[in-house]
C-alpha cells in the first residue's frame, strides 16, 4: 500500500503568500444504508500518517458518533510522532 502526502494552497490573510497546508490525519466516516435487505450499519475510521497508526473499524451509530467526537484527540495524546517532537 503506498501513501500519499496531499498538500494545499491556503491563504492566510490578504495580500500574504499562501502556506503549504499537509494532511497529517483522516477520519473515514460511513453513514451506512438501511434501504432493502442489504442494510448496512454506519463505521467509522482513523488514521494518522505521522506515525502509520490505523484504528479498528468501529460499528454502529452510538459508537460511531461517540468515536468521531474523540479520535483525533485522544490518539493525539499517545502519538509517538509527536511525542519525539514535543509538538
Amino acid at each position: 500500500m503506498t501513501r500519499a502526502t496531499a498538500t494545499a494552497r491556503v491563504p492566510t490573510a490578504p495580500g500574504r503568500p499562501a502556506q503549504a497546508q499537509h494532511v497529517v490525519a483522516a477520519l473515514f466516516v460511513d453513514f451506512g444504508d438501511d434501504r432493502g435487505n442489504d442494510r448496512r450499519p454506519p463505521r467509522a475510521r482513523y488514521e494518522c500518517v505521522r506515525c502509520g497508526y490505523r484504528s479498528e473499524i468501529v460499528t454502529g451509530p452510538a459508537a460511531v458518533a461517540a468515536f468521531t467526537a474523540t479520535a483525533r484527540d485522544t490518539h493525539r495524546t499517545v502519538c509517538p510522532a509527536l511525542q519525539e517532537n514535543h509538538q
